[in-house]
């Protein structure tokens, strides 16, 4: 059977792009045993495969932004908040290296935070003042934290892309 692609607002399938297409009968070009194998070798996707696809990396999205818990604090994950603990990260690192002696970088992780960079202020906002070293493990454990929800998400992403069925795609 010869299939010719054609744009429909009905049609039962989508291309990469999110356009909605329909496979009809053609009387030249390639022989495909169904309409299946041609949709396949044209790289359409069934249209309610397309859209629970859609929906679920969304919905993976938006979970990457949910808070993190390090320790006993739960944190922001949104690009704003990251971006704030890598500016913390930059100005603990800058004051440290500053130091002119060992003595005098043992003293600035030993002081609160506060009277360098201002306290950690956790999702529920509460105010957490802490030293400069714990501040500076806080802030590596949060990478940390951010970095498994990432490759988590990532492995999510993968296998959503990879599904064949509504109903695989539902499952992760």
């Amino acid at each position: 059977m010869k299939f010719t692609v054609t744009f429909s607002a009905s049609g039962a399938y989508c291309t990469a792009n999110g356009k909605t297409v329909s496979l009809s009968p053609a009387t030249s070009g390639k022989d495909y045993a169904n309409e299946a194998a041609a949709a396949a070798d044209l790289k359409l996707t069934p249209r309610a495969l397309f859209f629970a696809m859609q929906t679920k990396l969304n919905t993976l999205a938006r979970a990457a932004e949910a808070p993190v818990t390090v320790g006993a604090l739960v944190l922001k994950s949104d690009a704003d908040s990251q971006s704030q603990f890598n500016n913390l990260v930059t100005l603990l690192q800058l004051a440290r290296d500053a130091q002119p002696d060992d003595t005098h970088k043992a003293a600035l992780l030993a002081m609160n935070l506060s009277a360098v960079a201002g306290p950690i202020i956790d999702a529920d906002g509460v105010t957490h003042n802490m030293t400069v070293s714990e501040a500076f493990a806080l802030v590596l454990a949060y990478g940390q934290a951010l970095g498994a929800a990432r490759a988590t998400m990532l492995t999510k992403q993968a296998a959503v892309r990879a599904a064949t069925t509504v109903e695989a795609v539902a499952a992760i």
